[in-house]
């Protein structure tokens, strides 16, 4: 009991007349992050009855104020601030810097070092596939000037011995992301380190609700959904990285969420975490005409520098169309990164998504994509997978990344 006193402190007298739980009951309080529960089990496995030992478990907080993850440094969710920009008044959106940004950026290197130096289309290694965004074309992943996506999930629940029931963002029965390849299709299970900065960032919303700007926007839940975004270059194989203009969440034009083809939990934030060199978020402000056409609004310009360690928070209501008072016209926003020749950078995109899917334990591919197999494209993709030495483009790779994970 002093043992646990000094974790938690002393109760007081009016405390002590109605904090009283049995043991089943104090460790079902315990997440599975919190600090020193473990120590708490230890403790109270010491005695044979622990229904008669009275003890308070937490004061009143909404959340830890830090978590651990194995051997990383704690991570404190009160050191961020807000950069400010001079930006149109109807903008939401935030970039924050982390004051110790040691102990996330940590979590994330682990992720891509497990990601880099495991073997490509093995368990863990990078998922080779061939995509065709917009019907532009079947080109693979790892050539094409789009940035290199790796798709992560939380795992919800074992389907059978063989298969998972894994979060899938993008994903609808018979349309998958970029129209890549439905048989190479995978979305890889949270490690631990990602489930980590999951409850990170979601816990860093919370407790900065205000500071933020997020007093409208569901924080509800824990980030489910992770597409991590390689920024590199490697000469004669991929020679640039980039990332269109667009919006994540797509709207009508009066401003109804399209329930048919969104697949992020309406009303939610996105975080984008970045390491490596220096990278430009552009953004784009775009208006509606009284034709009810889009155009983009050539007076607003406005990027932002994203840095080792920083942080951006695609707030909701920059996507969704709204009026703004100052060109008394609809708008929005869309953001994007211009063409990366030599610096090299990999962020990693927390959402919560709506979307699930059934993956093989064995590989991680899809089960039930619901994609139509077509021949003729079929023996496109196959030259296309003949065509790359994967030790010559894992030696590449890991070369090209190095300087991010060193």
């Amino acid at each position: 009991l002093d043992e646990l006193h000094s974790i938690y402190g002393k109760p007081n007298k009016a405390e002590h007349e109605h904090n009283i739980f049995s043991k089943s009951e104090f460790l079902s309080l315990c997440s599975a992050h919190d600090v020193g529960v473990e120590k708490i089990k230890t403790v109270l496995d010491a005695f044979d009855d622990v229904k008669e030992i009275r003890y308070i478990v937490l004061t009143f907080c909404p959340l830890s104020s830090s978590i651990t993850c194995n051997q990383s440094p704690i991570l404190n969710y009160y050191t961020s601030s807000v950069i400010k920009y001079p930006v149109d008044i109807s903008f939401c959106s935030k970039h924050v810097v982390i004051s110790n940004p040691g102990p996330i950026i940590f979590l994330a290197k682990e992720i891509c070092k497990q990601l880099i130096d495991c073997k490509p289309n093995t368990l863990h290694g990078i998922s080779i596939a061939t995509e065709e965004p917009m019907n532009n074309g079947l080109k693979l992943n790892i050539t094409r000037p789009a940035v290199l996506r790796q798709y992560y999930g939380e795992s919800k629940i074992d389907a059978n011995d063989l298969l998972s029931i894994r979060v899938a963002y993008g994903y609808r029965i018979g349309q998958l992301p970029v129209s890549i390849d439905p048989n190479k299709y995978t979305v890889k299970p949270f490690p631990q380190w990602m489930t980590t900065m999951s409850t990170y960032f979601h816990s860093l919303l919370v407790h900065n609700q205000l500071q933020y700007g997020l007093e409208t926007v569901d924080l509800n839940d824990q980030f489910n959904s992770c597409t991590v975004l390689l920024y590199h270059s490697i000469k004669g194989t991929k020679d640039v990285s980039s990332m269109g203009m667009h919006t994540d969440v797509k709207y009508t034009n009066a401003g109804i969420f399209r329930t048919s083809v969104n697949t992020q939990k309406v009303n939610t934030a996105t975080v984008i975490f970045t390491i490596g060199q220096n990278r430009y978020l552009k953004w784009q402000k775009h208006v509606l005409s009284s034709k009810n056409k889009w155009s983009i609004d050539e007076t607003f310009s406005s990027q932002m520098l994203l840095q080792n360690g920083n942080f951006v928070i695609l707030h909701p209501n920059d996507e969704h169309p709204h009026f703004d008072n100052t060109s008394n016209q609809t708008c929005k926003f869309h953001h994007g990164v211009r063409i990366i020749k030599k610096n090299t950078s990999i962020s990693f995109v927390f959402r919560v998504s709506t979307s699930f899917a059934k993956f093989r334990k064995s590989d991680n591919t899809i089960f039930d994509h619901g994609v139509t197999n077509n021949p003729t494209k079929d023996v496109l993709k196959q030259k296309l997978y003949e065509s790359i030495d994967i030790m010559k483009y894992h030696r590449d790779m890991k070369y090209a990344m190095s300087s991010v994970l060193s």
